[in-house]
């Protein structure tokens, strides 16, 4: 077909591009961006991982089983109150029985505790609080809870009000953190999935790959820019 080609954008997904660029989106850069990443065989669709359902070749909605969350706004604000774990008062059944007095950690004031968990990842913290009693009972920091998210789902703005509202507080960090994984991971069947934070979560690992490569083209001003015709329809930006 000729003509200029074209790459159509949902608004709602536009926004999670900007988000995930961190910034005001430069048009210019963009359609240079999803050139340098258009597939060659399949003209209707980028050369970058889509996630799971995968999208289908056709330009018409066909319902089908397991790809409901297509259809969901990403952009659409989400309740948090049903992801939210509560902290268990009890101490956990390995620590039962352990003199927090004989604990290394009991020695450190709580402002240095919290600060050891802000230096490590998820995982750590977690087995951290799973091996020391006096660990488990030291709440993590807003600190902790901001890097935690930001690192493992900067797509879930929502939680930036349960932050600000000190609810972190009374939740519990690593099983917060494990329900929203699971329940915005796409599943087949849509079991306990929230269907809109899941297509989220797909939609901002394809921002990603896109920002990664609107990022390489540091290019100046659009006074300094040349546009190529490529002869297929396709325009690539230059510096001159």
């Amino acid at each position: 077909m000729g003509g200029v080609t074209v790459f159509p954008f949902h608004e709602a997904c536009y926004g999670l591009l900007s988000r995930a660029i961190k910034g005001t989106i430069d048009n210019e850069l963009i359609y240079s961006a999803f050139v340098r990443l258009s597939n060659e065989f399949e003209t209707w669709m980028l050369d970058i991982d889509y996630g799971d359902p995968p999208p289908r070749d056709n330009r018409d909605w066909i319902s089908v089983p397991g790809t409901e969350l297509l259809v969901k706004n990403p952009a659409e604000s989400i309740d948090m109150s049903p992801f939210l774990v509560q902290q268990a008062p009890a101490a956990l059944p390995c620590c039962e029985g352990c003199d927090s007095l004989s604990d290394p950690f009991n020695e450190l004031p709580i402002e240095i505790r919290q600060q050891l968990m802000a230096q490590l990842p998820l995982l750590d913290i977690s087995a951290l609080r799973q091996a020391s009693k006096i660990m488990f009972e030291t709440l993590p920091s807003k600190t902790v809870w901001t890097r935690v998210l930001t690192e493992t789902m900067p797509w879930l703005w929502e939680m930036d009000d349960v932050l600000s509202r000190g609810e972190h507080h009374r939740l519990d960090l690593i099983q917060t953190i494990k329900k929203l994984q699971t329940q915005t991971e796409y599943s087949f069947d849509g079991i306990n999935q929230c269907l809109t934070l899941a297509n989220r979560r797909r939609v901002w690992s394809v921002c990603e790959q896109i920002a990664v490569e609107y990022k390489k083209l540091n290019y100046p001003t659009s006074a300094a820019r040349k546009w190529i015709p490529k002869g297929d329809g396709c325009f690539e930006l230059l510096c001159r």
